[in-house]
């Protein structure tokens, strides 16, 4: 593999498992051993994530409350920005109708970054652009938060979805969940919500089951078929939870429509049609 400014992290994907010496034929093979050992250490990234607890440099809720829902790297980001804050102090303010308008300066930094704060919905917006350009809130925001509006927590609006800490395994019961703007943290484990911790060990499961079976066909029929009956038992328990006036009964179902088929078999009902033909680019050719 030619190095070149585009292909570094290509290169360095590929380290101490392919190099130019390396045959065609055990390409595929250093391939894989290259995404399980990326899975494993996204695994074990996930598991200190969700186990742990950060560390703070200033007990403040805005630190605790990102730390609760940022990721880890994403934090040490934020984490940053919020200890500059120490540093920071405004000079002037502006009341122009509901609006407030800050002049924060950054130590002794003669140029000051602007800070617009809308007086009845609390959004700010800062002239540097950090949270527009990054997805985090700069140091002059969070000055602001902290100094003038007071706030415990990091207003939902400024908490990204790709950012937080249970964004890889959110499922449809827990990304309905919505606490202080972090969406999915901090379920009661005594509702019938799933926690993220527990969507990703069943995830791992499955992946570990995966992988043991995919080589195997004694093995893949009888998880095949032990699919099947999980596909059933879930029928019957969402046709249990639904009202009296809407219930249908399992057995009244025609073979086309049976709640008991497997995702694999679900997918033949389905016909593929190929897509219209567009007209091609350029002058028709009978274009007089």
């Amino acid at each position: 593999m030619k190095s070149s400014q585009r292909s570094e992290s290509m290169n360095s994907f590929f380290d101490g498992y392919v190099n130019r010496k390396t045959p065609l034929s055990d390409f595929v093979d250093q391939y894989e051993k290259a995404i399980a050992s990326c899975r494993d250490i996204e695994e074990k990234e996930d598991l200190i994530s969700m186990t742990t607890n950060p560390d703070l440099t200033n007990m403040h809720s805005l630190e605790a409350h990102a730390g609760e829902v940022y990721s880890r790297n994403i934090f040490k980001l934020f984490q940053y920005e919020f200890m500059q804050i120490l540093h920071c102090q405004h000079s002037k303010k502006v009341v122009t109708g509901g609006e407030m308008v800050y002049a924060v300066t950054f130590k002794d930094h003669n140029r000051s970054h602007t800070v617009q704060v809308n007086i009845f919905t609390q959004f700010c917006k800062c002239s540097c652009a950090k949270f527009e350009t990054w997805g985090i809130l700069c140091k002059h925001i969070l000055y602001i938060m902290k100094q003038k509006l007071r706030l415990k927590i990091i207003p939902a609006e400024y908490i990204l979805s790709r950012w937080t800490l249970n964004v890889r395994h959110t499922t449809s019961s827990t990304a309905s969940g919505n606490n202080d703007g972090a969406p999915g943290l901090n379920i009661d484990c005594n509702t019938n919500k799933v926690t993220s911790l527990e969507a990703w060990t069943l995830r791992g499961d499955f992946n570990k089951l995966y992988e043991k079976i995919i080589t195997r066909r004694d093995l893949y029929e009888v998880i095949e078929r032990e699919i099947k009956m999980w596909w059933k038992k879930v029928g019957e328990i969402e046709n249990k939870q639904m009202p009296p006036s809407v219930f249908v009964n399992v057995d009244d179902f025609s073979e086309a429509n049976r709640t008991d088929k497997s995702p694999q078999e679900m997918m033949f009902n389905f016909t593929i049609s190929d897509p219209s033909k567009c007209k091609t680019k350029g002058k028709p050719r009978n274009a007089s």
